[in-house]
């Protein structure tokens, strides 16, 4: 069995609650008879690679040592390194705030080898992936949702305290993207029968009104 505790720099009374939850758990695992790996085993340690993550005091970031084969890669020449690329980048997406805007040159090229708008968002989105980094989910904190959308994408960023701490996008499918225009245009014409169907509603609470996009 490998050990792994994380141990950050904090005040000496953080400090102590570490030890006291280590020494439970050393505790626990010597009356279970479960045999520990000293030479793998980091305690107080600042920084943590695991799982394919950085994670430090309040921050998690990609284990750099895996992104840099991504981040090494020149500029994609054929339709099987895009295909490839695509989806290591896709892989990472929630470290990239926007992410199905911000890729889409990239994921539709107007040729190759690369060039324009699509080389510059496959280095653009190199650089993100370099500083990407999340901070941890404080307790009690509120959180705020910030969302972007355009004709066929859909975006979402999770906060505490002006930090992300979490992302969200989708890129709209054919059938999505024909509803939402159908529903923008039927809006422009309706838009006076649904105040005027909601006006009775707004002031008799207990009527029961509805309309239809014809």
């Amino acid at each position: 069995m490998t050990a792994r505790v994380t141990r950050y720099n904090q005040p000496m009374k953080m400090r102590e609650e570490h030890d006291s939850y280590l020494k439970l758990l050393l505790d626990a695992a010597s009356s279970c008879n479960m045999m520990l790996n000293e030479s793998k085993s980091q305690l107080r340690v600042r920084t943590l690679d695991i799982l394919g993550y950085r994670v430090s005091f309040q921050q998690v970031k990609p284990d750099p040592q895996r992104l840099q084969s991504l981040l090494d890669l020149p500029p994609l020449r054929t339709p099987k390194e895009l295909k490839r690329v695509s989806g290591m980048f896709s892989y990472y997406a929630k470290w990239i705030p926007r992410f199905s805007k911000t890729a889409g040159p990239l994921m539709r090229p107007a040729k190759l080898p690369l060039d324009g708008e699509a080389l510059a968002t496959f280095n653009d989105l190199k650089k993100l992936l370099g500083n990407a980094c999340l901070t941890t989910i404080q307790n009690g904190a509120p959180f705020e949702v910030e969302t972007d959308a355009s004709d066929y994408t859909i975006a979402a960023i999770l906060e505490q305290g002006g930090r992300p701490v979490a992302f969200m996008s989708r890129t709209l499918h054919s059938l999505s993207v024909h509803l939402r225009i159908v529903l923008s245009a039927k809006f422009t014409e309706t838009r006076q029968e649904v105040f005027d169907s909601a006006e009775p509603e707004r002031k008799h609470p207990s009527s029961i009104w509805s309309f239809r996009l014809n």
